[in-house]
Parts: structure tokens; sequence; C-alpha cells
């Protein structure tokens, strides 16, 4: 897709006052401005580390609300293959992490490694994104920059997992440009 650019130019000028008697010639100054603002292809691999992090407010035990909470983190590597079409885009997420309790009174699960597979879909305005990823049985918004060929974001969601936990997640990823 063809990079998209905007031209803005100023022009500056100043000049002598006009009625003066004196025999002193009228001058003129000018200077010339340019910013280019870009979209940013998304299309391709995107691929880079994330952080995240599981609040689980309340758990549900045999049909009965628990009031121990927990604490579960979680780190790893997501990959993205998207694809753009003008100002949308969409795609696959691969992800492979490792997680693990870290506070709290009642159990978040056992941790270890994982891979799970989602998708993200949204909207890019200039170098600003936002939009939605999935990765069942959650579902995040998702707002972020594109810069120097890479994508930083910021997510946040709330889901029940593995109809035990209800939760809340919070988290950031940096993805460069791979392909």
């Amino acid at each position: 897709m063809m990079v998209l650019g905007i031209l803005t130019l100023f022009l500056l000028s100043a000049c002598a006052p006009q009625g003066s008697k004196s025999q002193e010639s009228n001058t003129a100054e000018v200077s010339d401005s340019i910013t280019i603002v870009e979209n940013t292809d998304l299309t391709g691999t995107w691929s880079g580390p994330y952080a995240e992090n599981m609040h689980v407010n309340s758990l549900i035990y045999y049909g009965e609300t628990a009031r121990n909470t927990c604490d579960f983190a979680s780190k790893g590597v997501y990959t993205f293959e998207l694809t753009q079409d003008q100002d949308k885009f969409s795609g696959t997420i691969n992800v492979v992490g490792a997680g693990a309790q870290v506070r709290g009174d009642a159990d978040c699960g056992s941790g270890g490694n994982y891979t799970q597979q989602g998708t993200v879909s949204g909207n890019i305005s200039g170098s600003v994104i936002s939009g939605t990823l999935i990765l069942d049985p959650i579902k995040y918004s998702l707002s972020g920059r594109v810069s120097d060929g890479k994508i930083t974001a910021t997510y946040t969601g709330v889901g029940q997992n593995d109809d035990i936990a209800k939760a809340t997640y919070s988290g950031s990823f940096t993805l460069e440009k791979q392909s």
C-alpha cells in the first residue's frame, strides 16, 4: 500500500510598513517549513514482548462466589500477522508465554508455559491505532501508536476465565515489523 502523506506548507512573510515617506525599499522575508505525517502500512508480520496482569475479583466454586482474590502475571511474545485496508486493519495473533500467581488468598492457577491463538482488528489514523484483541475467552480493548517501525500499545479486558474466575486484565506490548 502506498504511504500516504499530508504536506503542510507554511509561508511567513514580513514587509516593511507601507506609506513611509522615506526612500527605503520594501523587503520581504519568506521561510518555508514542510511537515509530512505518514500513515504506516501495518500489513505484514509484527513480533515482540508483552506483559500482562490479571486480577481475579472473585472465584466461583460449585456455583457459589468465594471472597478470595489473587493476581497472576504473564510475559511472553506476541506475533501479529496483519493486513490493512485503508484505515482498517485485522489479523491473527500467536502467543508464546509463561505466567505465575504473584499474590492472593486463592489459587489463580498453576501457571507455567502456554501458547494461544487469537484475532485483532481495529483502525489506524495517522500514527494512532485503536481496536479489539480477542484471546478466547477474553475480549480486550487496545490503543497505541505506530512509530519508527514499532507498534506500542496497552490493552484492558474483563472476563470470566474457565467458568470459575471473574477477572480484569491489563497489559502492554511493543512489536517490531518483521516483514
